[in-house]
């Protein structure tokens, strides 16, 4: 990149754009375009602007747009996940007539995202992402687990990202991903990665759609309630973040779970061993925990209280 494109990105008297001040510009635009979710687009999806002559209407779209466009047509889900955050990122750091030059094509893009995720997460397998007869077995699942755990952190960003008046617009978008048991059992994968890919994302969908989190409380309770006793160093915390997540905006989040079979057991657990090593990620959210448990978990007397402050004598 020049002198010149790095002047032109970082200085001078810009005003930088956020995701909401995107979206304003683009409708003030006259682009009119609705969202539309994982099921509803397929083959080509139009063009990516790579500039040229004058006339061309891809000389009118700044070259950093379009060299993060180019990113997005790559066949690497981790290319992908890094162009969407340049892309972000642009969106914030550029001029208001750049960003208006590039948003037009940001629909397109999003829509390959999305179905790309769609399909990485439910579709395709360790073998059907490699060549099994030629690939080691290692590399296969390697790849696997990386593609995995980035398009479900993509899907994460795309939540987070969006206006928030766009985000009300996709939850029957989601419906199919978060209906589907492959889904809820990337929870329970064997790789850390994906535990905490997902724990990350079920936090964002609390935060920003929590109408559609509840939708699905049946699953998403016992998957997040029945996991407090996570050790695995880099888990622990986002794990433990959905949980204060979830008895946040799932008002009926204990009904979900046997809370005696399911949940109490491995908090003792939790606060027995020191969170597995993890305190210092997990003991802060204790307390918000506990001050969000009903009294039909607490149960009469003072029972819980003295079996919570044996389980950590313990320790």
């Amino acid at each position: 990149m020049s002198n010149k494109q790095k002047a032109h990105r970082t200085k001078g008297n810009v005003r930088p754009s956020s995701s909401g001040r995107a979206a304003e510009l683009l409708s003030a635009g006259g682009a009119t375009v609705g969202f539309v979710g994982f099921q509803a687009l397929s083959g080509d999806l139009g063009y990516v602007p790579t500039g040229g002559a004058a006339e061309d209407v891809g000389s009118t779209v700044d070259s950093d747009f379009r060299m993060v466009m180019r990113k997005t047509a790559k066949r690497d889900v981790t290319t992908k996940i890094k162009a969407l955050q340049e892309f972000a990122e642009l969106c914030r750091e550029k001029s208001e007539e750049d960003v208006k030059g590039a948003l037009p094509f940001w629909p397109r893009i999003y829509n390959k995202l999305a179905m790309l995720i769609s399909d990485n997460l439910l579709q395709q397998t360790a073998a059907t992402m490699s060549d099994v007869k030629t690939t080691p077995k290692e590399e296969v699942e390697a790849k696997y687990v990386r593609v995995v755990s980035a398009s479900i952190l993509g899907l994460r960003m795309l939540l987070l990202d969006l206006p928030a008046a766009e985000r009300e617009k996709i939850g029957d978008s989601l419906t199919p991903l978060l209906a589907d048991t492959k889904f809820w059992a990337f929870g329970k994968h064997k790789n850390a990665a994906v535990r905490a890919a997902i724990y990350a994302l079920l936090s964002m969908l609390c935060e920003v759609l929590p109408s559609v989190a509840r939708a699905h409380a049946a699953k998403l309770c016992p998957l997040v309630l029945g996991s407090l006793d996570e050790s695995e160093p880099g888990v622990s915390a986002p794990c433990w973040d959905a949980v204060l997540h979830v008895v946040d905006v799932v008002q009926d989040c204990w009904s979900q779970v046997n809370v005696r079979k399911a949940v109490l057991p491995k908090l003792w657990t939790v606060l027995r061993s020191g969170a597995g090593g993890n305190a210092a990620d997990v003991f802060p959210s204790l307390l918000p925990f506990l001050s969000r448990l009903p009294p039909e978990v607490l149960g009469e007397g003072l029972w819980f209280y003295e079996k919570w402050f044996d389980s950590m004598v313990e320790w």
